[in-house]
């Protein structure tokens, strides 16, 4: 009987979840719309690609972009992690409407983000009500909501889904149970399959916490330590894909890397503008007025919070100020710090802390209520507080944009960065035509850098001429086919095709073709007079597939353990 109501307890929580999933978005989802800003095109056209290799049987963990991105062929899916992106592609396939299934991925993470932050709270020992408390203060934060609904920054917005496992997972092997370590591995692993930046945020924390249980942490620190070093060895095995194509092309190329483009100083935010920003409630802000009503609240309950609670918020206001100019930010140039970009990343760890101590702070203040009915209605009136202060803003930014942002069209589209519009169902397609007022050049050979209107145009050259232009026909089967008309034969032909190495076979109407890097960094071939059909393969390293063999192995035998222990822990 009591197995039976924790059962319908948990599935009503988790249609709870799944409504509020989708009252996250339900604005932009009747409106059959995307407002676009930041980086929507580039992360569109990662799922896009993502899409084709689904139904075309590419390769997805070395897949180049040959379909999107104006068929360059570049590597922005080995740099960027693309793994946690499959449902927005998988949602793409299922659903005629892209705008649609586009919110439906959002809706997927959301809950997942829900189901996660909940979860990992009640395996610190953490009340239901506390739990679902953390779970949605943190799901509706204003940080992470802009982070998809403005920044577009969709690696580091996934990324936040997980980010509370793994530090409750760190904190259980320093100081609770340490039975739990897989929940660091399996956190941390799908942090790295999302946005690898997030990653170093999450490990320097993890760092901290190590520190304050050599300091606070007497019994069993050796153990715990092993247990620690044990599960960060097992994320690397689950993870070595991505590690290795990381190191492949960013570390062993001359590549153009979006970090160190920005200076830190220049994007660190004002203490004034963020404090007034937060009480307007802006979406535009990077933390919006819950913060500023958490920050307030947690003095007042000092005493009552938990010392856990306590030390979140501490180090919750710590990434605060790391977030603004308070920090001399010019004297950390040209340090590893310059690698997270913009200052305001701290806010990601910011956010899960103070949620965290929130979540604690409003349980304390429901306890003092003396009426159960009472204190079930402030309950449910804190939760829905919550939710509207996340998506009010949300509401009114998308009114806003409806009067002041273009809806995309042929005409308009090249004039603007290439996310500035409204795309609606028959505007979607244009995301995957690279503008001419801004071309995506992350992860390029640095010599194809100052070429970049010329390969967009997918301009051929010859002698340094431009003779003509090729045409991308498909890319099937890890394949990419393209056709291009010679005025005459000549083995000095330059295609518009990025060139990372010998990791390509080259055909040329049937032929195999020898290959080189021309002055542009792309592909140069030999070509005959009249039309020639040229097929580039995607050739896989024997140790990449090696890996790939051991990353599936490492998850599956960590799946066996978990499943061994649920069972085990079942029969007792």
């Amino acid at each position: 009987m009591i197995v039976e109501k924790k059962a319908v307890k948990t599935l009503v929580i988790n249609l709870v979840f799944i409504l509020l999933s989708f009252m996250m978005v339900s604005f932009f989802l009747f409106s059959k719309k995307i407002y676009g800003g930041g980086d929507l095109v580039f992360h569109i056209n990662r799922i896009d690609e993502l899409a084709n290799a689904l139904k075309n049987n590419n390769s997805l963990a070395d897949l180049f972009s040959f379909s999107t991105f104006n068929n360059t062929g570049n590597a922005v899916q080995q740099c960027y992690p693309n793994f946690t992106l499959l449902p927005f592609a998988v949602f793409k396939m299922l659903f005629s409407n892209p705008v649609t299934a586009y919110y439906l991925g959002i809706v997927f993470y959301s809950y997942i983000t829900l189901a996660v932050a909940y979860y990992s709270c009640l395996k610190m020992k953490i009340g239901m009500r506390q739990a679902f408390i953390f779970a949605v203060l943190y799901s509706f934060s204003h940080y992470r909501l802009i982070n998809i609904f403005r920044r577009f920054a969709m690696g580091e917005w996934i990324a936040m889904s997980f980010i509370p496992l793994a530090l409750v997972g760190a904190y259980l092997i320093l100081f609770g149970n340490q039975k739990y370590w897989y929940l660091l591995t399996i956190g941390l692993t799908l942090i790295i399959y999302s946005h690898v930046l997030s990653l170093l945020l999450v490990v320097g924390f993890i760092a901290i916490m190590i520190i304050c249980a050599f300091l606070f942490r007497t019994d069993c620190i050796t153990k715990r330590l092993v247990r620690l070093i044990g599960a960060g060895i097992l994320t690397l095995l689950l993870s070595s894909v991505e590690f290795y194509q990381l190191f492949t092309y960013v570390h062993n190329g001359n590549l153009y890397l979006p970090a160190g483009q920005t200076t830190l100083s220049v994007s660190a935010l004002p203490v004034k503008t963020l404090l007034t920003s937060a009480l307007g409630n802006e979406i535009s802000s990077y933390i919006g007025v819950e913060t500023i009503i958490i920050l307030i609240l947690v003095p007042l309950f000092w005493k009552k919070i938990s010392s856990v609670s306590k030390s979140a918020s501490f180090f919750s206001l710590v990434f605060l100020v790391l977030s603004t100019n308070i920090i001399p930010w010019t004297l950390l140039a040209k340090t590893p710090l310059e690698t997270i970009q913009f200052p305001w990343r701290f806010l990601t760890l910011f956010s899960v802390l103070l949620t965290f101590t929130g979540a604690d702070v409003l349980e304390k203040l429901l306890n003092t209520i003396t009426y159960r009915r009472t204190e079930k209605l402030v309950f449910m009136g804190l939760v829905a507080g919550i939710v509207i202060l996340g998506i009010y803003p949300l509401h009114k930014w998308q009114k806003s944009a409806e009067q002041n942002t273009q809806t995309a069209t042929a005409t308009n589209y090249d004039s603007a960065w290439p996310g500035s519009h409204i795309f609606n169902g028959s505007s979607y397609k244009m995301m995957s035509h690279v503008t001419t007022a801004f071309i995506y050049v992350d992860y390029w050979p640095m010599e194809s850098v100052n070429y970049r209107d010329s390969i967009n145009k997918k301009e051929v050259l010859l002698g340094n001429q431009q003779i003509g232009t090729m045409k991308f026909l498909s890319y099937k089967n890890d394949m990419a086919v393209f056709s291009f008309k010679a005025s005459k034969s000549s083995t000095g032909y330059d295609l518009p095709v990025l060139y990372y190495g010998r990791k390509y076979k080259v055909s040329v109407n049937g032929k195999i073709a020898e290959y080189s890097k021309s002055q542009r960094g792309t592909i140069q071939i030999a070509l005959k007079k009249g039309t020639n059909r040229i097929k580039i393969r995607i050739l896989k390293a024997k140790r990449f597939i090696c890996l790939e063999v051991l990353s599936l192995m490492g998850w599956l035998a960590l799946i066996v353990y978990i499943s061994f222990v649920k069972i085990s822990k079942k029969r007792k």
